[in-house]
């Protein structure tokens, strides 16, 4: 996959999930605080991981920069979610926007 001129070089990418993420590793998992950018090069997330487990906040983002969701998670596990509605369509899959009342 080429890496979009938005992203930074150092940031890699990650197949699974079709985003690219810059942060650090310890033994191989994420760990600590990450940012990551869709396919396209649009920024998507900013997020803490422990271990290769989400851990702390994790704020996803519309593809029009409005803030989609704020997620708290401990050691993986979801514990708290709010979620912003977009008034422009998004590819936001978490929450599913589409399916709510507006």
């Amino acid at each position: 996959m080429r890496r979009p001129d938005t992203v930074p070089v150092a940031a890699e990418y990650l197949p699974d999930w079709d985003e690219w993420g810059l942060g650090d590793r310890v033994d191989g998992e994420m760990h600590g605080d990450w940012r990551l950018w869709r396919g396209d090069g649009t920024f998507v997330e900013e997020s803490s991981w422990r271990a290769g487990r989400c851990h702390g906040t994790k704020r996803r983002y519309h593809d029009d920069g409005g803030l989609a969701t704020v997620a708290e998670y401990e050691d993986g596990a979801l514990v708290g979610l709010v979620a912003h509605r977009s008034a422009n369509p998004t590819r936001e899959v978490e929450v599913p926007f589409h399916s709510m009342p507006a």
